[in-house]
């Protein structure tokens, strides 16, 4: 299953598509809270440099915080568009759960 997923409660943002429990490509961007002006140019990236169609993606994730309260909006409001221009599912993701995960 090919997952794009989407990270933008901190000060940088990051994007990256897994494909099962294999990470296929990540792009860490921006600086101070950039994440409206560049997480479109930096998905569409990482697509190019995979040679990876969007419409090939399985699902979409996305981090919901605790965190930057517009990063977060700016995340949710591209994963949910991407989700209905893709007709894919889109799924949240607590960023605390993924901490707790990696210890």
């Amino acid at each position: 299953m090919k997952v794009l997923g989407i990270e933008t409660s901190g000060l940088v943002g990051n994007i990256a598509v897994c494909d099962g429990d294999r990470v296929v490509a990540r792009k860490t961007y921006g600086k101070n809270f950039s994440h409206g002006k560049e997480i479109v140019s930096t998905i569409e990236l990482l697509f190019n440099e995979i040679k990876l169609d969007p419409s090939n993606i399985d699902l979409i994730a996305v981090s919901t915080g605790p965190g930057s309260y517009t990063g977060l909006r700016v995340g949710v409001t591209c994963a949910k568009t991407l989700a209905y221009g893709l007709g894919k599912p889109v799924i949240d993701v607590p960023t605390l759960d993924v901490l707790v995960e990696n210890v």
